[in-house]
C-alpha cells in the first residue's frame, strides 16, 4: 500500500494528466479498471483469509451490481450465475472448513464447477473461458503463474477517473482485508438476491465502516446513479449524534459552543486527534485509551474543513491547563470526540 500511496502522484501525471492532454479519458460507463490482489502480497499465503475475503465478496453483491459498476456480461457477481452454482459454491467452501479441500483444492473445484459457465458471448474472443469473466477471477491462482504474481482479479469497477480515485479503492479493499484478517474465524457465506438501490447502498455503507473507513471519502467511488441517495444507517447515526450534542450542551458548558458549531453536521476532521492528543497528555490517561482513539480519528482525511479547524482551536483553549480543567470533564470531552468521528453521511 505504501508503494502505491508513494508513486500516485507520478500515475496521474505521467499517466492520466498526460493522456488528458492527449484527448483520452476514462470512460465511466464502458471502461473497466480491474484491480489485482496478490495472493503473497496481500494475503501474505493465509488460506483463512483469503477464503473469508472471497466469501466477503459474495456476501457484498452491491459492489458488482451496480455501486461500483454492473457488467453482466464481463464481470456478473456470483448471485446472477443459476442457482445449482450458487449452492455449489456454498457447497465447496463447505467442504473446504470441514478440511477435506485444501485451499487450492477449493479454487480449481471453484472454477470448473461454479465458473463454468458465465453471461459473457463466446464471440468476445479466443479466450472466452467462461472462468474468466467473472466478478471475482481467480484464474490467475489456478493457473501455471509463479508465486509472486498469483492473483486474484477484481473485474466489475469502472474506469477509474484519475490515480487517486484507484489509491481509494485499494486503500478499502486493504482496509477489508485487515478487518477480516482480525476476525480469525470462518465467515458464514449469506445469498444476498435482487437488491433493491437503497439495500445496495446501505450494504455498501456496512462494508465500509465496518472495516474502519470514512463514509464521506468512500461514497464518492459509488456509481452516479446511486450518489443520491444516503445510507438508511447514517441517517440514523446523525440523529443519535445531534441528540447526544444536545445533552452534552444541557450538561457541560464547555460543550456549549461545539454544539452550536456542530447541530446538523455529519462528520468532523481528523484534526480533532490533535485536540485527543493534548487531552492524553494533559490528563496522564493510559496509553492504550490514547492508541483506541488514534485508530478511530484516523478514518478522516479532511484537514482543510473548518469546522474541524473551530473545534481544534475552541477545544486546544479549555483543554491547554490541565489544573484548571478536571480530569472527569476531560474525559467526557474525549468520550464525545469518538463519538462524534463515527462516519456519517452528509
Amino acid at each position: 500500500m505504501e508503494e502505491f500511496e508513494h508513486f500516485a502522484p507520478t500515475l496521474q501525471k505521467d499517466l492520466f494528466e498526460n493522456a488528458k492532454n492527449l484527448g483520452l479519458l476514462p470512460d465511466p460507463e464502458y471502461g473497466g479498471g480491474h484491480i489485482h490482489i496478490g495472493l503473497e502480497s496481500a494475503f501474505e499465503n493465509d488460506d483463512l483469509l483469503f477464503r473469508n475475503f472471497m466469501v466477503d465478496f459474495f456476501n457484498h453483491p452491491e459492489i458488482a451490481s451496480g455501486i461500483w459498476k454492473e457488467d453482466l456480461l464481463n464481470a456478473p457477481h456470483l448471485t446472477k450465475l443459476p442457482n445449482e452454482k450458487i449452492n455449489r459454491f456454498i457447497e465447496l467452501v463447505e467442504t473446504f472448513d470441514n478440511g477435506k479441500l485444501n485451499l487450492w483444492d477449493l479454487l480449481w473445484a471453484i472454477t470448473n464447477e461454479v465458473y463454468d459457465v458465465n453471461l459473457a458471448p463466446k464471440s468476445w474472443s479466443e479466450d472466452a473461458s467462461p472462468d474468466k469473466y467473472q466478478a471475482f477471477n481467480i484464474r490467475r491462482i489456478v493457473g501455471s503463474f509463479a508465486k509472486e504474481e498469483k492473483t486474484a482479479e477484481i473485474r466489475c469497477s469502472k474506469a477509474q477517473n484519475d490515480a487517486f480515485e484507484f489509491l481509494a479503492q485499494i486503500k478499502l479493499l486493504q482496509n477489508r482485508i485487515n478487518y477480516l484478517r482480525q476476525l480469525g474465524h470462518p465467515i458464514r457465506p449469506v445469498i444476498l438476491k435482487n437488491l433493491s438501490p437503497q439495500q445496495k447502498v446501505d450494504n455498501y455503507f456496512d462494508y465500509i465502516t465496518e472495516s474502519g473507513g470514512n463514509w464521506r471519502m468512500y461514497k464518492e467511488l459509488l456509481h452516479s446513479e446511486y450518489k443520491h441517495l444516503t445510507p438508511e444507517h447514517a441517517r440514523n447515526g446523525t440523529l443519535w449524534k445531534n441528540e447526544m450534542l444536545k445533552k452534552l450542551a444541557q450538561t457541560n458548558i464547555e460543550w456549549t459552543e461545539i454544539y452550536r458549531e456542530l447541530k446538523g453536521v455529519d462528520i468532523i476532521s481528523e484534526d480533532v486527534l490533535e485536540v485527543t492528543t493534548i487531552a492524553l497528555k494533559n490528563a496522564k490517561i493510559e496509553t492504550i485509551e490514547y492508541q483506541e482513539l488514534s485508530t478511530i480519528f484516523n478514518y478522516g482525511h479532511w484537514k482543510n474543513d473548518s469546522l474541524g479547524k473551530n473545534i481544534v482551536n475552541m477545544t486546544e483553549k479549555k483543554l491547554e491547563n490541565y489544573n484548571a480543567f478536571p480530569r472527569k470533564i476531560i474525559r467526557s470531552c474525549l468520550g464525545a470526540l469518538m463519538n462524534l468521528i463515527w462516519p456519517v453521511s452528509k
